[in-house]
């Protein structure tokens, strides 16, 4: 850096007061063309994957704060000290909180608004990534040097932001499970022949086996069924077997089949074959107060008891209750045939449908074919919802630097306190979620801690220093034994340090800071801190909600039935020779019953032996009856389950304990702290985590690191310098107690090789990473380079080996000092959903970056294409003045 240049003012004293007081805040000459060490990632587990162009933080660019005085001289002299100690050393006079804006562009004389965005419009990436904003009004910055060497000054504002904290997704899982089982109904009932006891030479029928067969075909619309041949093993031509033709017709007469052929003499009663025997599924449809049809319900209570419910498992043997008929050689009478509901069924035409359905479900030979494999089907609807962490804080900081008015040295204390509140809140859903907000709330006033704990008293100091200034005292000169430039190379070493102390803390936002007593010397320091704030931790968390089974009904689902066209066997009846019935020739009976009403009406019933009634004998027409039938039932039982996926970061309350020193050219500092989760399942959309990764609810982590710079500077005759050469190794271990694959704890070493000449300058860095994910270790190796040539033309680039290979390249040009333009090409692209990751793709495009001149405030606009898709990025910061 260079001395301050401060414009000619007609102050004469006061020029020469604000000069001896500022002089200690300048670098020598010397120090200018030391190269930045290699910055240590501020995310200890984020490997770097390209170099970026970066402000040189320990040798910034100097500003030159344009002094403007009018009659409240005081205040700009105030002003222009604090500027001139934010711009030359932004680590010290830092107001902010490693998260909202950037150290290097406070600039009090400048600017009292400070904004830093990233703001993506690219597809897998949300569209704010960050935007803060910070107020510092310029009254609220002070500075003062007391008597007794010591230089005291406070910064103090509001801040605010929106960051991108995770992604979301709801599933909602609808299943319905169907379940199907069938009932195969079969009967086959056959006519004797008329003669069947000639046939059969009186033989008794109850004597007689019966063998039943029965087939059938249903073959879809339009396709023919084909003939069907049984093979009972039965050879029709044997001399031994008889074949039993039936006939065709019908009839109705309520003296015949309507009557069940009552009327008739035993002897001359049709005879019938029945096949198969029958069971009854009477009860099956509530005793007839059911219909057979497709959609009945079936009350569980009538499954049960015939082993049909669904709740039970299948049963080859059910019985469907037992059978109520045997196969065999009957008399169509009543009394004589053993299932008095088939028996209407085969004689009586005149029954209502309702009787012909009940009477039905007793005159097959049901079978239970069991239930079939479910049928599942899943519909599932899903939503995104992106999470955001909203902060607001009012940061105070408090610096006491002491110089020893006998040693060439100095002693640093610092105070800084940033009381807030952050809530983690979804847009998509307007929804809060207050586990995680309570979370980084208490993160965030733990940092009320130091109100408490203040022992250098620097609030009493900086209140005896705004009571000075209110008197329009001056700035008491120092007396050190250190010169000037001594002085400078302290602040200097100081600057460094707080800067290795910052970028090795794993602090995402700081929320309070209380540095003891520290001694720091030109060319060594020591620096210990207490800090609290929000530690973070991905998180990848699945939960669920498994809805209850809702149970369907019970329904008739295929009712393929022939209740309608099963019976009744028909015969038409035909008198024949009295000689061949059963009533003696030589007998006769005659009978009249006749019954008077009161009105006179009579009804009267004749029974005699001559009736041709009496000598007839029913000629069978239509001879058989065949049902295949089946009915089927269904349930559909419905289950509505939910899953809450969130792939994000958690901002959790931490404390921890940094040490971090030099000497000459070594640095080294070493951080432990320990954070909690009150909530350890519970992270954005997702109340219970049970199926993801599960997370701690206490956790501690340690950092170290370890860096060599070593310069080396050649010259010429005339001491003037040729090359500049720069040798930084860097030695870091972030260990954390909870590793998995979101949060390894990583081992790295690098080391990077500058040389710059007049006009030209490269750079490289080659280093491996060992991460350990608690299940694996991963070992990662890269090598990032530049060069830059003195006309503005600049060449990066970077190769990642890893699972993958990762590599980019890109170049830019400098129009004028304030624009530059540029190309990239890459063979990944940066993703966020939730995490942030990366995917291969080919991704190439241009960037325009604009600086504003002689600040460290810049713009950046990247326009690429990545997979055919359009992205666009604006990253950068701003400061103005309202």
């Amino acid at each position: 850096m260079t001395e301050l240049q401060v414009k000619s003012v007609r102050v004469r004293g006061l020029f020469y007061l604000i000069l001896s007081c500022c002089a200690i805040f300048t670098l020598p000459s010397k120090l200018q063309a030391q190269s930045i060490t290699q910055t240590i990632p501020l995310d200890p587990g984020k490997i770097p994957d390209q170099i970026q162009q970066q402000n040189n933080l320990l040798n910034p660019t100097p500003e030159t704060p344009q002094i403007k005085f009018d009659s409240n001289q005081i205040d700009e002299i105030i002003r222009f000290a604090i500027t001139t100690t934010a711009v030359r050393y932004p680590f010290l006079a830092n107001p902010s909180d490693r998260l909202t804006f950037s150290p290097s562009t406070f600039n009090p004389s400048d600017a009292n608004n400070y904004s830093e965005s990233d703001i993506r419009f690219a597809k897998k990436n949300p569209t704010i990534e960050k935007l803060t904003y910070g107020y510092f009004p310029r009254s609220e910055q002070f500075y003062w040097v007391l008597p007794d060497n010591r230089v005291i000054f406070e910064t103090q504002g509001f801040q605010g932001g929106v960051l991108q904290q995770g992604s979301g997704t709801d599933i909602t899982v609808s299943q319905t499970v169907t379940f199907t089982r069938a009932l195969s109904g079969r009967q086959v009932v056959t006519t004797l022949p008329e003669n069947f006891a000639e046939i059969t030479k009186d033989i008794n029928p109850s004597t007689f086996t019966i063998q039943s067969t029965s087939a059938e075909v249903f073959n879809p619309p339009g396709i023919p069924a084909p003939p069907i041949v049984l093979n009972t093993g039965i050879n029709l031509n044997s001399p031994n077997v008889t074949v039993i033709s039936a006939g065709v017709g019908s009839t109705n007469n309520s003296q015949g089949g309507g009557s069940n052929f009552g009327n008739l003499e035993p002897n001359n009663t049709p005879q019938v074959l029945q096949g198969f025997p029958t069971n009854n599924l009477q009860s099956l449809f509530g005793n007839g107060a059911i219909p057979i049809a497709v959609g009945s319900v079936i009350p569980e209570a009538n499954l049960l008891p015939l082993g049909l419910s669904f709740n039970s498992p299948n049963n080859p043997n059910n019985t469907l209750g037992g059978t109520t008929s045997s196969p065999g050689l009957k008399i169509l009478q009543l009394n004589r045939f053993d299932n008095q509901d088939l028996l209407q069924i085969l004689t009586n035409p005149f029954l209502s449908r309702s009787d012909r359905e009940f009477y039905y479900l007793n005159s097959l030979f049901w079978s239970d074919l069991g239930i079939r494999q479910p049928l599942v089907s899943t519909t599932q609807t899903q939503t995104t919802n992106s999470w955001q962490r909203i902060y607001l804080s009012r940061p105070v900081n408090q610096t006491l630097i002491s110089y020893d008015p006998k040693e060439i040295r100095a002693t640093y204390n610092n105070r800084f306190i940033n009381l807030g509140v952050s809530v983690s809140y979804s847009n998509d859903t307007g929804k809060f979620n207050y586990q995680q907000s309570l979370n980084s709330t208490i993160g965030m006033l733990l940092g009320g801690t130091f109100l408490f704990a203040d022992p250098q008293n620097l609030q009493g100091q900086v209140d005896q220093a705004k009571q000075l200034r209110d008197e329009k005292a001056k700035f008491t000169p120092l007396v050190t034994v250190a010169t000037s430039e001594q002085r400078q190379q302290i602040n200097q070493r100081l600057n460094s340090s707080l800067f290795y102390s910052t970028l090795g803390s794993s602090l995402e936002q700081v929320s309070g800071t209380l540095t003891f007593a520290s001694n720091i010397a030109p060319t060594s320091s020591d620096v210990f801190q207490v800090r609290t704030g929000l530690y973070r931790r991905a998180v990848q968390f699945v939960g669920s909600e498994i809805g209850e089974v809702i149970k369907g009904d019970t329904t008739v689902s295929v009712a393929r039935v022939s209740f309608e066209n099963f019976g009744p066997l028909t015969f038409i009846g035909s008198n024949i020779p009295r000689n061949v019935t059963g009533i003696p020739a030589n007998e006769a009976f005659a009978s009249q019953v006749v019954l008077t009403a009161p009105d006179g009406r009579q009804f009267v019933q004749n029974i005699n032996s001559s009736d041709p009634g009496l000598v007839a004998i029913p000629i069978g027409i239509k001879r058989a009856e065949l049902a295949f039938d089946r009915i089927e039932l269904t349930r559909r039982d419905r289950q509505t389950s939910k899953f809450f996926v969130y792939s994000g970061y958690v901002s959790l309350p931490s404390v921890e304990l940094g040490w971090n020193g030099s000497n000459e050219g070594l640095n080294y500092g070493v951080t432990s702290g320990l954070w909690f989760n009150t909530a350890p399942n519970n992270a954005g959309n997702v109340e219970n985590n049970t199926l993801g990764t599960s997370e701690p609810s206490v956790g501690v982590y340690a950092n170290a690191f370890l860096t060599f710079n070593s310069t080396m500077v050649e010259r010429d005759d005339k001491n003037n310098p040729l090359s500049v050469m720069t040798i930084s190794p860097l030695l870091r271990l972030a260990w954390n107690s909870s590793p998995n694959s979101n949060n390894s704890s990583t081992y790295s070493l690098s080391c990077t090789f500058s040389r710059q000449i007049p006009g030209f300058s490269f750079s490289i860095t080659p280093g491996v990473t060992v991460a350990d994910q608690k299940t694996s270790y991963r070992t990662i190796s890269f090598v990032q380079g530049s060069i830059d040539i003195g006309n503005g033309l600049r060449f990066r680039s970077s190769v990642e080996f890893d699972q993958n290979t990762f590599w980019s390249f890109e170049g830019t040009q400098q129009l004028t000092p304030n624009f530059t333009v540029g190309a990239f090409y890459k063979n990944f692209t940066d993703i966020n959903q939730g995490i942030d990751t990366r995917e291969t793709a080919s991704n190439y495009g241009v960037s325009l970056r604009y600086q504003v001149p002689a600040t460290p405030v810049s713009i950046e606009t990247q326009l690429g294409s990545s997979d055919g898709n359009i992205e666009v990025r604006i990253k950068g910061n701003v400061r103005f003045q309202i």
